[in-house]
């Protein structure tokens, strides 16, 4: 009976610490993301539009005024926290506690918030990296064949440096797993369309991110995103991040499927 009892005690503060654990990297983890540029794409009022248009789409009596309120009231509430749910597990098992807690205070330092800030600014111009997209895409449906993209007009050393940064910071490896991702889905007629699409906008992409980086991205900025490239930590969380674009589709199903939970829990009718 006490060997018994001690197996219990045991397993309770195996429960526990577990829970414990998982409490404490979900706090880390949401301490980073409050610190990382790239979240903000994510923020309640990038999502705000989004969220919009689901609402016409899936409410069965539409009405604007209800529709605001709604959204209103998501991203005040759940939004963050469901947002963190989704992603967590992309996280969990590639980094530790301590190291979001490194790259979280990396990114606090002086330089960091520089960092943040301008790369913030880039963010902002997510809308026009999708038009030159949508317009690159429409000309391979209509059976053109794009013209390269023209690098604006700044110092070679920029140019080099951004080179530079694009590379090791991660940001090559993370659009390759986000355009290679949306092939998953297809059928082979639509892989093989999506493959000739790639293959233009995979080299030309660095030039496109040049050209909205000059001007807002330092050469300090640059030098900074390199260095935290190199990073074991950084390293870890890009894993992470590539792991979440080469799953794009499937992250978004999560995020749709946790929305409408939350209409429905509203007393929202869902058109079927």
């Amino acid at each position: 009976m006490r060997k018994f009892k001690s197996l219990f005690i045991l397993l309770l503060l195996t429960v526990s610490m577990a829970a414990t654990a998982q409490t404490t990297f979900k706090e880390a983890f949401k301490a980073y993301l409050e610190t990382n540029p790239s979240f903000t794409n994510l923020s309640p009022e990038n999502m705000r539009n989004v969220l919009e248009m689901m609402n016409s789409g899936l409410m069965k009596d539409y009405d604007e005024a209800k529709s605001t309120e709604l959204v209103n009231n998501y991203l005040k509430g759940p939004f963050v926290e469901n947002m963190v749910d989704v992603m967590l597990p992309y996280f969990e098992n590639k980094i530790s506690v301590d190291e979001l807690k490194e790259l979280t205070a990396i990114l606090q330092t002086e330089k960091g918030k520089a960092y943040q800030q301008h790369s913030a600014k880039i963010n902002e111009a997510y809308d026009k990296f999708e038009k030159i997209g949508a317009d690159i895409a429409s000309q391979f449906l209509s059976g053109q064949e794009p013209a390269p993209i023209q690098s604006i007009n700044c110092p070679e050393s920029y140019k080099k440096l951004f080179q530079q940064y694009y590379k090791e910071s991660g940001m090559e490896d993370l659009m390759a797993s986000m355009f290679n991702g949306l092939t998953n889905t297809m059928t082979d007629e639509q892989k093989s369309k999506m493959d000739k699409f790639n293959a233009y906008m995979l080299p030309n992409l660095c030039t496109i991110l040049l050209n909205e980086s000059y001007g807002t991205l330092t050469e300090d900025d640059l030098r900074f995103g390199i260095e935290l490239g190199s990073n074991q930590a950084f390293k870890k969380q890009k894993e992470a991040v590539s792991s979440i674009m080469s799953n794009a589709q499937e992250l978004g199903m999560s995020v749709v499927m946790n929305y409408l939970t939350w209409l429905q829990g509203q007393g929202v009718e869902i058109k079927m």
